[in-house]
């Protein structure tokens, strides 16, 4: 039954991430967002090589009162395929809309897509689902929200919670973005890279305006024209910032970090991105700190994550984590907990000290911090750099990873 239930939650889940990967977008200002209501437009996707992708042909608009509408082109003689979970629109019986036929349980719509521009400029579409019925149970939606969490699409977060007295599995999708919206042309893209083994790629949507024309009597030059300004690629073997999210989470529990998560307001721009040549060179030194001054949270609050196996985070000084529990913490170093990492340094490092209060080991770290605006230094580290960004509670950690 369960690998069933996962099989049946992952294929919503997918078929959700096609829908929305292709909306998002960014706009920079007020007036920006004034030129795109009430737009409606042809678009097809670059298929990752620099050419057109002719099975991702769709019409997009995006409404004045925010809402945003996709569907794609009927079939000349076989009209929409409602095996495919595709039927016609109402306002354009050539167009069809997806409903969730594709699945195989429900023959569910889409039920409110829209589009918001954030204070800094950054396009959220975001996608609402309901599930009831008999076929859509808490662990359909357990399974959702597990799923969903996991992404390593730094662009997308799925917020998705079970109504008990309602039967119901709310889903909603949020994806951040960039657009580019020149002269009767339009570009957008996810604000962020995705990994996908040792290389990185980034879906780029190209569009013109549409105004009812037959797919057979559109001319797809311009969106040819427009491939230069989808993002390049990154090379295979390249280093990324690989990001997570930390809250303070001295108060926490599972469900409170999880409900944090869920609305959290996006990573920064620069997670997935290539790491700076100079910081990857052996040993290089602190000198990429700019003297600006740090933006981090004050030394004594602990910021981490929470799980099913506990809470785990750090200080400016101390790393701390449920595990190792109060018998083994004052006997255990730094050293003892990250066996697997090549320190650069041959020094003693200090046991850890058990804190009644938090529940929790504090074991000192080995080196000191040095910090700016964007970066914290730890030369005792194979990788001493990393990349962070704070705002609210939330605090953006980024790695170099390959």
């Amino acid at each position: 039954m369960f690998h069933s239930q996962s099989m049946k939650s992952k294929a919503v889940l997918v078929a959700l991430l096609m829908i929305i990967t292709t909306l998002a977008g960014c706009a920079g200002d007020e007036s920006l967002s004034e030129e795109l209501e009430g737009t409606t437009w042809i678009t097809i996707e670059d298929d990752g090589s620099g050419n057109l992708d002719w099975d991702s042909i769709s019409v997009i608009t995006y409404n004045e009162n925010g809402t945003l509408e996709e569907s794609y082109f009927a079939h000349p003689e076989d009209g929409c395929d409602e095996q495919e979970g595709l039927v016609p629109s109402e306002k354009h019986p050539e167009l069809c809309i997806m409903i969730f036929a594709t699945v195989g349980f429900a023959n569910t719509p889409v039920s409110l897509m829209t589009w918001e521009l954030t204070e800094d400029g950054v396009m959220i579409v975001s996608m609402s689902m309901s599930f009831s019925g008999d076929v859509w149970d808490e662990e359909f939606c357990d399974w959702m929200w597990e799923y969903g969490l996991e992404t390593q699409d730094y662009s997308t977060t799925a917020a998705i919670s079970w109504d008990d007295e309602g039967l119901t599995c709310d889903i909603t999708l949020r994806q951040w973005g960039k657009l580019i919206l020149g002269d009767g042309t339009l570009v957008s893209h996810p604000l962020h890279r995705v990994m996908e083994g040792d290389s990185s790629d980034i879906a780029c949507t190209l569009g013109v305006p549409w105004a009812g024309e037959d797919q057979e009597d559109l001319s797809w030059l311009v969106h040819e024209d427009l491939l230069s300004l989808c993002p390049e690629p990154v090379e295979r073997n390249i280093s990324v910032w690989d990001c997570r999210i930390e809250m303070p989470i001295a108060d926490m529990d599972l469900e409170d970090f999880q409900e944090g998560i869920e609305q959290h307001p996006g990573y920064p721009e620069w997670c997935g991105s290539p790491v700076p040549a100079e910081i990857l060179v052996d040993e290089p030194g602190p000198g990429f700190l700019d003297g600006s001054n740090s933006l981090l949270p004050p030394d004594d609050e602990i910021y981490g994550w929470v799980d099913e196996w506990g809470k785990w985070g750090r200080n400016a000084t101390h790393y701390t984590g449920t595990w190792p529990g109060p018998d083994e913490c004052n006997q255990m170093t730094i050293y003892d907990l990250f066996i697997g990492v090549d320190w650069k340094e041959d020094v003693e490092g200090e046991v850890g000290q058990w804190d009644e209060d938090l529940s929790l080991c504090a074991t000192p770290v080995p080196c000191e911090s040095e910090v700016d605006s964007q970066y914290i230094y730890e030369g005792c580290w194979p990788s001493p750099y990393a990349r962070y960004y704070m705002t609210g509670d939330y605090l953006y950690v980024g790695h170099p990873y390959q």
